[in-house]
């Protein structure tokens, strides 16, 4: 992610940078262990149902190793994002003073409290951001839907299906996952259902169909929850699939 962002974002940008060192000074504290924000962090806000699965208003922001910011995660992921994707997206610069992060867009201002390497609080808000774990090279098993109620008998049924198993020999089998017709599934070919090999890179999901087409989809675990352990929400394209 280093060199694609460095690479994209700071042509676009054009703001100078003043990255404060990581190192402590006498009238600093000490950064969080593992003293980076390289990589995706998540916000949301448990709905009223409290529900483990129930997340509202999520949000995301993407940190580089060079002080430039992406205030949400592109749909597609950021494995091979191109200049005019991110064009789509609003971009800032952040500083590091100590255990404060100050986090800057044409738009917003943010200031995050960084106590914890995993977690970034706001001052006056109930929203904290929560780093993202998802590891290049993932393999998962098992399937899922964008139906909340996953033992739907529908879903068990032949045919079409908004279903996707991920396998761990790399294969997976996408039923029609991304298809809003079931009785119309080739209406767009890049949505239509197939087998192939997938591969997770960059926070990105990456399906490689067996006829050709291919889909790239950002890809994290709910909130600070690393997918390879926890995997009953993950997150694709910005959209919440439920395990089956």
């Amino acid at each position: 992610m280093t060199s694609i962002l460095k690479r994209i974002v700071l042509p676009l940008v054009m703001i100078p940078i003043g990255i404060t060192s990581c190192g402590s000074s006498e009238s600093e504290e000490p950064l969080p262990s593992g003293n980076t924000l390289q990589g995706v962090w998540m916000s949301y806000k448990v709905s009223s149902g409290g529900s483990a699965s129930a997340f509202d208003d999520v949000k995301w922001m993407v940190f580089d190793a060079t002080g430039q910011i992406i205030d949400d995660l592109p749909q597609h992921g950021l494995y091979a994002i191109t200049s005019e994707e991110l064009k789509k997206y609003t971009t800032g610069t952040y500083t590091v003073h100590g255990k404060s992060v100050q986090a800057d867009t044409p738009y917003d201002q943010y200031t995050f409290d960084w106590t914890d390497s995993n977690t970034l609080t706001q001052k006056n808000s109930a929203y904290a951001y929560h780093r993202c774990l998802v590891k290049d090279n993932l393999r998962l098993q098992g399937s899922w839907t964008s139906f909340e109620t996953t033992t739907d008998p529908w879903l068990d049924q032949p045919g079409v299906r908004q279903v996707l198993t991920l396998n761990n020999d790399g294969g997976f089998t996408d039923r029609g996952l991304f298809v809003s017709n079931t009785n119309f599934p080739d209406k767009d070919p890049n949505d239509k259902p197939g087998t192939g090999i997938y591969l997770v890179k960059d926070y990105t999901l990456l399906l490689n169909y067996a006829d050709g087409h291919t889909k790239a989809l950002s890809f994290t675990g709910a909130v600070g929850l690393d997918p390879s352990i926890n995997n009953k929400v993950l997150y694709l394209g910005g959209n919440p699939v439920y395990k089956r």
